[in-house]
């Protein structure tokens, strides 16, 4: 993936930092590009159960 050629204007300064350090041609260790939007509710349960089920280990 290589960065957009297109100007990107609607991104902060933090947001085009991000976007320029994923968006790279060359090898990385780790590269996110897609992000799934998961509730607030459904991740606070999941959290918790695993805490849970660490706290009994």
């Amino acid at each position: 993936m290589k960065p957009s050629r297109e100007p990107l204007p609607h991104l902060t300064e933090a947001e085009t930092t991000a976007y320029n350090t994923i968006a790279t041609a060359g090898p990385t260790a780790f590269r996110r590009i897609e992000q799934e939007a998961i509730p607030l509710a459904h991740a606070v349960t999941r959290l918790l159960r695993v805490i849970r089920q660490h706290d009994r280990a």
